[in-house]
């Protein structure tokens, strides 16, 4: 009995461009971020509340950019498994 990939194909797809929305957030908030930390020199101390918000909202980003990347990888599993089981089906209906 084949099954129906429909549900699952969009599933995946769905979880993949949460993924790719989620990628250029990242990079929308980061554009002005300088990499690897919080970095204050003398003379920018108002910058440590924006810069401390910024790296809090793309821990956050990040979180869930590894919750849907995971769960987009778990859903690609199941697809090809499940294509390939139909592949196996359909290959033993032509047989009998």
């Amino acid at each position: 009995m084949p099954i129906d990939l429909t549900p699952w194909l969009i599933a995946w797809a769905g979880g993949t461009t949460g993924v790719l929305l989620l990628l250029i957030w990242r990079l929308v908030v980061a554009k002005d971020e300088k990499q690897g930390g919080i970095y204050i020199v003398e003379g920018e101390e108002a910058l440590l509340e924006r810069q401390t918000a910024i790296a809090s909202k793309l821990k956050r980003i990040d979180l869930w950019g590894k919750a849907l990347t995971v769960v987009s990888t778990i859903l690609m599993v199941i697809l090809g498994s499940a294509w390939l089981y139909n592949g196996w089906w359909d290959s033993n209906q032509v047989i009998r």
